[in-house]
Order: C-alpha cells, then structure tokens, then sequence
C-alpha cells in the first residue's frame, strides 16, 4: 500500500514538473494582486500586495505588501524578497507608476494601492526595499466603496485614474493628492466601476467599465462624457478593458459571462457593433493584457483555466500557455521585458513565464523535498525502517526547445538589414512601419542597391583601364606605367608589354634583350667580306707600382711585320734560259684533230737583265 501510494506521488509531481516547466521561469506562493515595476526602473521588482475578499489555505488575516526582484540568472524557481510591510489593508488593485524618479526623490517611483475600505495609497517602493516603517506618503479615503481599478497617465504620470461603486471616478494629481478630479458627471444608472484606462495616444482620453457590460469614454478636456459603447444582447459582463497601443480609436472589453466568453473589438468610428470578436475560450474571461511592445500580442485568462495569447488583427491563437489546474484573476505584461509576463492565480501562486519560449529545469528537488517531508519518514510495513528520500524520474536526456510564437515578436524583428554583394554593391533592406489605421494591408518591404567606395585609387586604376580597353591605347597605357614604375624590374616588365603593342616587335624583343640591329648587320657584312672582326679590348688591369721586384723586365723590341701587297697585275716572272727547258713532247694528235697549219707567233726576245 506504502509503495503504490509513493509512486503515485513520484508520478504526480513529475507531470506537474514537465507540464510546467515549459515556459515558467520563477514562482512566488502568494495569494496577491501584482503589479510590475516600471519601464526605466532597473532592476525589475514585481509588488504583491494581500488579495482582498480571497483567503489562503491557512485563513491568515494578516496583510502585506511585499516587493520581489526577478533575477533571470539565478536557476531556482524561487524570486528573491527585497523588501516587506505590514499593511492594516487589503487590496484590488496595484499600479506602479514612475513619478519623482527623476528629481524629486523617489528613486523607485509610486506604488499606488486600491484598499477594500474605499482608501487609495500612495507608497514609496524605495522605503519599503530599504526595510523603513514610513512607506506611505499620501492617502485618501474619498471613494465610498472598494477601489477595483486604477490606472497611471502615461504622458503625464502624476494622474492617475480610479474607480469604486456608484459610478464613482477620480482623476488624482500626484503633486496635489488631496483634492482629486471628476471626468464629468457621474453615469445613471449608478452601478460599480471594473475597469479604468487612459488612451495610449491621447493623453485626455479616460475609458471605464462596468459589469453590466458598458463602456464610456471621458474627454477630460470637456469634461464630459463623449460616447458609450455596449453591446446589444445586454450578456456582455465586462471584466477587461484595453487600449490599442498604436491605434487611438480602437479597444478591447472582455466578457467573464459563461454564456459569453469573448473579447470584442470596438472602432470609436463605428461604434454601432464590434469591429471583431475573438472567441476561443470555453468559460468566460478574467483578465486581458495588451503588449506595448507588439500590438499584435494580446493575452487572456479565463475560468478554462486557459492563458491564451491573441492576434488581435487577424482573431488568431498564437500560443496557448501551459498553466495549472486553477484560474488566473490576473494577467500582466513586464514594462522593461516584453518578453516576460505574469499569471496570479486562485490557486496561491503568481506564476513568471516566458513567451519566447524555453524550458525551466529548476522545477527541482526542493519541491519534492517538500511534499516528502509532508508525509514525515512513515514506516508503511511496519518493519521499522523509514523511508529514502523522494527521488524525482529523471527527465530524457533529449531535451528540446520550445518556440511557442508562429512569428517572431515586434521587438525582435529585424528592422533593417544588409549584405555585401559582389564588385562592392551594398543590397539594403527596410521594413517600413505598417499603418496603424489598417493593419490589414501588406505592408512594403524596400531593397536598396548601392555602390560602397573603399579603395578611390584601386577604382582609378580599374576605371583607368576600362578605358584603355574601350579605346585600344594600350601603348600610351604601358608609357604611363613604365614612367611611373617604381623600380627597374616593375619598367622591364611594362617595357616588354609595351613591345606587344608596337610595329617591329622582334626588333624592339632584340633591343630589349640587348642586341642592337645595326651593329649585327655590321657584324655579319664584316664576316661575309673576309674582315677580321675585332673583338672589344677588355679594360687593362692596373699594375701595382709599389714593389719594384714584381715590375717584368723589358724585353726585345717586337718589330711588326708588315703585311704583303697585293696587286691587280699579273706579276712578271724572269725568263729561263733555253739550255735549260725541254719541252715535254706532246702525244700526236688525230688526223680529225689535227689544228689546221697556221702562221706561229714569233717568241719575242728576251729582256736584257
């Protein structure tokens, strides 16, 4: 029986953990309404003040309102406790506004609390951090019944807007706390105040709401009430009402009718029925919180235990937030992180998510640690041995990351972007805003194409020869280069290209090899004519003087031979005697070949020596 009750108990606690730990990042076990710090407070602090006409499982009466820190970098579900005081008041609802941050000594601006008593408070968040007993700066009891709905001015943050029964709404001013405002006579029939809010873009524009489903609109310049809006099947009990961040005619009223669990979507310039209705959720509607980061995200909570996030211009679920078994009363965007928000819940616990997704592993052993130690060491079959310590199933080693939007949020889209492309073209993209009016056309997306000049001279060159190559002066290209050159070896190089170009290029390769046309051809017709040709006479040596001993001694004078004459005219040889030539007798000839008998010529005398 022992075991199978701790098993169930290891399975219970290990679905809690894996349905939970998608998106959760920290927890506080608080039956409390929440409100977060503002946009330029760093760090982020989350204030929880005592819920009114709600209990814990102890039936503490006690109330207080504490401030916690979110620190992301610390693994632990748990959020750090900053500060706490002990508050005689229980409360609706809490705004934390930014006045005096910047010069009149309130460093953590205004916490604004709606008590059930009909009182409005003005806390200072720096005192309460700092652990001082005179936290309350101002406060006033001049609604006559519970204070449901406050808002703060976000052009003018020393106004804020509350609520309470019989149609009762105060303008506060923060630098004279004690004589509030009316926006104009009171609504008939009297009836109780759920929600209040200012316009996002006009800043005296008020809105308030009722249960009964109807909703005014204040111009605080007139003072007056300038339209109504409700719905004509008189079902539309409103428990929400929000302003378009980006469009200032448009809003949002959500329905906490079973009968009518929707969000509609209202138009001031067609104020005869809902521009759009959202439905979705089974059960009817508690809280609606518009992102003033990205228009396109609106959450809702409801009694289907359902976190939903919303599209407003399209009526589409984005993502479905993985909550508990209990309701959520509660739902808030974090000013300074658009990516964070915050669920109170029925069930005891103010619950951090993340709509960017992800997963928490800190779902840890503190909390089975704690549901063991609620059984104490039970010793089930009696053998007097207690049992081990809880331990939770291990989680698979395949862990995956979960992306819950379909798009990505505004505040992470890229804006612009760029790219370098070849031959130093820069492609360029901008994504223009959408029109606010008309969310529903496509919007444009802008590519530019631009040229990116770095290198002017490396361009100059390349224009340089673009043009040449137009124009075919490749000699007077090679010139410039070789009268530019900056050492011998960079003009041989360009002298050779040049010669490419030119008329006689195996004469001017000769020339540029050093062989130099006329004086081959000298050189050949010296050959050709029998002339010795004359090698140059390399430089004499010098002859060292100093050492007498190595000076060569002189020798016999070198005569030179004079060279012999030669003569056109045969040269004349002496006559030799005839004693001394015999005639070689000749062979007879053929008759045929006989010379025919001639006169012989006379031998002429020899000459006398």
């Amino acid at each position: 029986m022992g075991f199978s009750k701790r098993s169930a108990l290891e399975c219970l606690v290990f679905h809690e953990r894996t349905e939970l730990r998608r998106m959760k990042l920290k927890e506080i076990n608080r039956t409390a309404i929440q409100s977060w710090s503002p946009a330029q407070h760093h760090p982020v602090y989350l204030a929880a003040g005592t819920s009114a006409q709600q209990l814990d499982a102890s039936f503490s009466t006690t109330a207080s309102l504490e401030i916690f820190e979110l620190d992301l970098a610390d693994p632990s579900l748990d959020m750090k406790l900053r500060g706490a005081y002990s508050s005689s008041h229980r409360y609706h609802k809490l705004a934390w506004g930014p006045h005096g941050m910047d010069a009149q000594g309130l460093p953590s601006g205004v916490l604004i609390a709606g008590g059930e008593n009909g009182d409005v408070i003005l806390y200072d968040p720096a005192k309460i951090i700092a652990g001082h007993s005179d936290v309350v700066i101002a406060q006033s009891d001049k609604h006559s019944g519970p204070v449901r709905a406050l808002d703060v001015n976000s052009f003018q943050t020393n106004l804020v807007a509350s609520g309470g029964n019989e149609s009762e709404i105060y303008i506060w001013d923060l630098n004279n706390f004690g004589s509030p405002m009316t926006p104009g006579p009171k609504t008939q029939p009297l009836e109780d105040i759920s929600c209040v809010a200012w316009n996002r873009q006009v800043q005296h524009i008020l809105a308030s709401a009722s249960p009964s489903g109807r909703a005014s609109i204040w111009d605080l310049r007139k003072n007056d009430l300038i339209i109504k809006v409700s719905d004509h099947s008189n079902r539309m009990h409103c428990s929400g009402l929000e302003w378009n961040p980006e469009v200032a005619t448009q809003l949002v009223l959500a329905s906490e009718d079973d009968r009518m669990p929707v969000i509609q979507i209202w138009d001031l310039r067609f104020a005869t029925s809902p521009l759009k209705v959202l439905e979705n959720h089974t059960r009817g509607v508690l809280a609606i919180a518009w992102s003033l980061a990205d228009p396109e995200l609106l959450l809702s909570c409801g009694k289907d235990n359902r976190i939903l996030c919303w599209n407003p211009n399209t009526a589409e679920v984005l993502y479905e937030l993985p909550t508990s078994t209990q309701w959520c009363f509660d739902i808030q965007w974090c000013p300074r992180n658009p990516a964070v928000l915050s669920a109170a819940a029925f069930d005891g616990h103010i619950s951090i998510y993340s709509i960017m997704g992800g997963s928490s592993q800190a779902f840890s052993q503190t909390q089975a640690d704690t549901i063991s130690t609620s059984f104490g060491n039970m010793d089930p079959f009696g053998m007097g041995q207690t049992l081990p310590p809880l331990q939770l199933p291990k989680a698979p080693a395949a862990h995956t990351t979960i992306t819950p939007l379909k798009k990505p949020p505004k505040w992470i889209r890229r804006p612009v972007g760029a790219s370098f492309a070849f031959g130093g073209k820069l492609v360029s993209l901008e994504n223009i805003k959408p029109n606010p009016q008309q969310p529903q056309q496509p919007t444009a997306h802008v590519v530019h194409i631009s040229q990116v000049i770095t290198e002017t001279t490396f361009l100059e060159r390349s224009a340089q020869l673009q043009d040449t190559l137009a124009a075919g002066s490749f000699i007077d290209f090679c010139q410039e280069k070789i009268d530019s050159a900056q050492n011998e070896f960079e003009k041989t190089v360009w002298s050779f290209l040049k010669v490419n170009f030119e008329n006689d290029t195996r004469g001017k390769y000769l020339e540029l090899l050093g062989y130099k046309k006329e004086e081959l051809a000298a050189k050949i017709a010296a050959a050709l004519e029998g002339e010795p040709i004359q090698p140059e006479e390399p430089a004499p040596a010098p002859v060292p003087t100093s050492d007498p001993e190595l000076e060569a001694e002189p020798g016999p004078e070198v005569v030179p031979i004079p060279a012999p004459q030669l003569s056109a005219e045969p040269e004349v040889l002496p006559p030799m005697p005839e004693a001394a030539v015999e005639p070689t007798p000749e062979p007879p000839l053929e008759p045929a070949l006989q010379p025919e008998p001639g006169p012989q010529p006379e031998l002429a005398p020899p000459a006398q020596p």
